[in-house]
């Protein structure tokens, strides 16, 4: 006898108004689970698994017009869009180890980015002239910053770090961090420009491996952090001020808990993965 789990991931829309009524808006097998970014015209870029490996889609903010940008048998994933709309910066394991990669909105002129020493895409500055992203070529995985067209990266934080994001105004970047392998994850904000941390918060009890994954956002307004919250194999959002206050949860789902997660550019509307994982007992007969 064993156990077989079997997956489901969808994306899902609601209005921050009413974050706790959202619409799901695909229906495929494995939507969203490996990133989610709004476009600044409103569209909705995402990774799904179509054809055995994550690739990079795009699609309307309802569902409709879906289409694949990217078609390589290496995953692709963490989608990042330049705020004029230009370009879609990922991380592609085309030919090796995970590097940065960009191509046009549409899905033309793939260019490699970063040399394949493990880097991961995370964010882009609002300016659009820097990709930040998290590496291990230093030993361990910090933050990093690249010119949006390539060039010699700059490393921003020599702390152990998950996914670091950089603040609406430009000036900050949060991150999940750790002070040694054997600590837990807290949050840590710190200085773009010179990397100096500016503040630590603690999060709601230990941190699962999907929401160290997943790391933090920043809310439109640049006032709180959110990140997601296992209970009970549920995952929920969790709002963190920037000032100190108390943290707040944002949703209260009892199942399919949600994922990675994104705000529209008008801070109106959220996008996010919600995941089901369906365990079936196998009953094996005539082993020998």
């Amino acid at each position: 006898m064993s156990v077989q789990n079997d997956l489901t991931s969808n994306v899902w829309v609601a209005s921050t108004a009413d974050i706790e009524h959202p619409r799901q808006i695909t229906h495929g097998k494995v939507e969203g689970i490996s990133g989610i970014r709004w476009t600044p015209d409103g569209r909705i870029v995402y990774t799904a698994n179509a054809n055995g490996s994550d690739d990079i889609w795009i699609m309307n903010s309802d569902g409709s017009n879906q289409r694949q940008l990217t078609t390589d048998p290496h995953a692709d994933s963490n989608p990042a869009i330049s705020s004029d709309g230009r370009y879609i910066v990922f991380t592609g394991g085309h030919g090796g180890f995970p590097s940065i990669w960009r191509m046009d909105l549409e899905g033309a002129n793939l260019k490699q980015l970063s040399d394949g020493q493990e880097d991961y895409v995370s964010d882009i500055s609002p300016d659009g002239r820097w990709i930040i992203f998290d590496s291990w070529r230093s030993g361990r995985r910090t933050p990093w910053k690249i010119p949006i067209d390539g060039g010699q990266p700059q490393q921003i934080l020599d702390k152990f770090s998950s996914r670091s994001v950089i603040s609406p105004d430009g000036k900050l970047i949060a991150t999940l961090y750790q002070e040694s392998p054997a600590s837990i994850y807290r949050i840590l904000i710190a200085s773009f420009e010179t990397g100096q941390v500016v503040k630590t918060f603690d999060p709601i009890g230990p941190l699962d491996g999907d929401a160290i994954n997943i790391s933090v956002r920043w809310s439109p307004d640049g006032r709180s952090l959110l990140y997601v919250k296992s209970r009970d194999g549920i995952s929920n959002l969790i709002s963190q001020p920037i000032d100190g206050g108390a943290p707040k949860q944002l949703t209260n789902f009892k199942d399919n808990g949600v994922g990675f997660f994104a705000f529209s550019s008008d801070g109106k509307t959220i996008a996010f993965a919600r995941a089901a994982v369906r365990s079936d007992v196998i009953l094996i007969s005539n082993f020998k």
